[in-house]
């Protein structure tokens, strides 16, 4: 039998959350007008600290994306060394530089969907 990971969809955010949202957003644009040089990462950092230092979401995307890439190669590795000298031609470098391309511009989208 498969199993199928269902991701409930996030809840629709209450009215307190919008009109909070909205004075944050306030909060930021007056900031940035009279500090011009406010990078996306201190109003982050800002945040966090303002909720007390809730946990930073990209470290677990972190360390899972750095673990899978670790899986990946530790068993493109063992798989190369289990065949010999001649496994690296064919399609397995191919397979394993897809692979590893793949992650890499998951990584990027990641992190640029953050900013």
């Amino acid at each position: 039998m498969a199993f199928v990971p269902i991701v409930p969809p996030p809840a629709a955010p209450s009215p307190r959350a919008r009109d909070l949202a909205n004075r944050l957003a306030e909060a930021i644009e007056t900031f940035q007008r009279q500090y011009p040089g406010t990078s996306t990462e201190d109003i982050r950092q800002a945040v966090r600290l303002a909720t007390r230092g809730e946990r930073d979401v990209r470290r677990p995307r972190l360390a899972v994306g750095l673990a899978l890439l670790g899986m990946l190669v530790a068993g493109m590795v063992s798989l190369l060394a289990s065949k010999g000298v001649g496994a690296m031609e064919g399609t397995v470098p191919v397979v394993a530089i897809a692979i590893v391309a793949a992650v890499v511009a998951m990584k990027v989208g990641l992190r640029r969907r953050d900013e």
